[in-house]
């Protein structure tokens, strides 16, 4: 009987110090459930399937997902690492509403209440949706900034788009694309940007990053 009572104790005790589920990213306010879950090129399609396409053209290399929560809301957070900034930074505007405006937490970020935000820091893209309840624009803001302070690596636009002139360049159009601008083959690897003439008058301007050349 006493060998059962101790027996049963050190279950107990064992239990109890069962570790709490890890994070990948020590989020602010956040706490991690569930462990966290990583694809690769090859694993992709299993999580945003027709989408994995367009990822991959920009140079995906991994993503990671996992759900935290605050108060009453649970959400999935993934991680996307895209090689370098360049990447990152063409597919967050892939597929950032040209509607929401942007805020300037990490590099850039999108909250669209109640259900998702995006922010796009260095060579991260991230993508939060919400699992349980609703994501407010309050919770939203202060949900990106403390993943951009646990990202690592540098809020400025990749060193790519200095080559476009500043001047007179519509704020926020800056864009990258991969491949075929404008749908043509020639165009692959462009910055791009729109800008207004004397008039007021828009109109865009790219440079092909393999020739260096300013078009308007």
């Amino acid at each position: 009987m006493i060998r059962r009572v101790f027996q049963v104790a050190v279950l107990a005790v064992l239990l109890s110090c069962q570790a709490a589920p890890q994070a990948f990213l020590t989020i602010a306010g956040w706490s991690p459930e569930g462990e966290p879950s990583t694809y690769d090129a090859a694993g992709l399609w299993e999580l945003i399937n027709g989408a994995a396409d367009v990822f991959l053209s920009y140079g995906f290399e991994t993503v990671t997902v996992q759900k935290f929560s605050a108060g009453n809301v649970t959400a999935s957070i993934a991680v996307y690492d895209m090689g370098r900034p360049l990447n990152a930074f063409g597919i967050y505007r892939t597929e950032a509403p040209a509607d929401e405006s942007a805020l300037p937490v990490g590099t850039e970020a999108v909250v669209s209440p109640p259900y998702q935000c995006l922010l796009l820091k260095d060579r991260y893209y991230v993508k939060v949706e919400a699992y349980e309840g609703d994501i407010d624009q309050a919770t939203g803001e202060s949900l990106v900034a403390a993943i951009a302070d646990a990202l690592p690596g540098s809020s400025g636009l990749p060193p790519e788009f200095a080559v476009l002139p500043a001047d007179r360049m519509v704020a926020g159009s800056a864009q990258y694309t991969r491949e075929a601008l404008y749908g043509l083959a020639e165009l692959n690897e462009s910055v791009h940007a729109a800008y207004t003439d004397d008039t007021g008058s828009e109109y865009q301007a790219f440079v092909l990053l393999q020739t260096g050349e300013i078009t308007a």
